[in-house]
């Protein structure tokens, strides 16, 4: 998985449904359940055969899709310097063609951001407060994203699972992992992972029945105070979806002002 800078955005607090254990018995890690050790940069990589079979599975499920939508409602943590936690929720779609095609928008009650992205333009709106902005980007979707976190250090928890290349995304960090258990979130059955590479953890829950798809998913980052955590609970999967021709474009409204983005870089 790709370490960006970590971004807290201030939305207001909701509650909502978590998981609950259906099968709480964690499968027995003995040898014959965890593949190999791998040695990568002097140290020993541990990870369950089944925990790396399942991630496989469903990254070729995403990454073989020629287009996909989905919904996640998001949670992120902020770190007070009393070490208090706050959580702020956004509600978040994503649609995607491929090979450079673009649509998210990022919602709560205290913000609208929307992002277009087509060809080689990427363009951003933020209906809060009437600004937007555009940029000449690469001309392929994983290219754009990598320009945009690493030249703005803007976070983007989520971009993983857009990427052609999905399964060693989030892979070639990892030290170890293994299977949890079979679980339930918000009444779906899925496969519970997790896994460890330096500095932070990651969960991942994947549909156990139907299209092997991502239904939650949590970072915990460890090199950060009090290691606060962003998660994430995915609905709405659609791998066939049939988008309007001008859905990736962007129109600026006649009254919103054109803002240059800022990056540290400019300093």
């Amino acid at each position: 998985m790709t370490l960006k800078t970590y971004l807290i955005i201030s939305v207001i607090i909701t509650t909502f449904t978590g998981c609950s254990a259906t099968d709480t018995k964690p499968l027995s890690h003995t040898p014959e359940n965890i593949e190999a050790p791998q040695q990568l940069s002097g140290s020993t990589v541990i990870i369950e055969e089944k925990a790396l079979q399942l991630v496989k599975q469903m990254s070729n499920v995403l990454s073989s899709s020629p287009a996909f939508s989905f919904k996640a409602l998001t949670v992120k943590e902020q770190v007070l310097p009393s070490n208090q936690k706050l959580q702020y929720d956004s509600n978040i779609l994503v649609k995607m063609k491929r090979p450079n095609a673009l649509f998210v928008e990022d919602l709560s009650s205290t913000k609208k951001k929307t992002i277009w992205y087509t060809g080689n333009q990427f363009s951003l709106l933020d209906s809060k407060n009437n600004f937007y902005g555009t940029l000449n980007t690469p001309d392929n979707i994983e290219d754009t994203l990598d320009f945009i976190m690493e030249k703005y250090s803007v976070n983007m928890p989520l971009a993983d699972f857009v990427f052609k290349d999905l399964y060693s995304n989030l892979i070639k960090n990892v030290v170890s992992g293994f299977y949890v258990a079979k679980v339930e979130v918000n009444g779906i059955k899925t496969h519970h992972l997790a896994f460890h590479q330096n500095n932070l953890d990651w969960q991942l829950w994947i549909d156990a029945e139907g299209q092997m798809v991502p239904r939650k998913f949590v970072i915990t980052y460890h090199n950060k105070v009090s290691s606060p955590q962003f998660t994430a609970f995915f609905k709405d999967w659609n791998l066939s979806p049939q988008f309007k021709t001008n859905e990736f474009s962007f129109k600026p409204p006649k009254d919103a002002t054109k803002i240059d983005f800022y990056s540290e870089l400019n300093r």
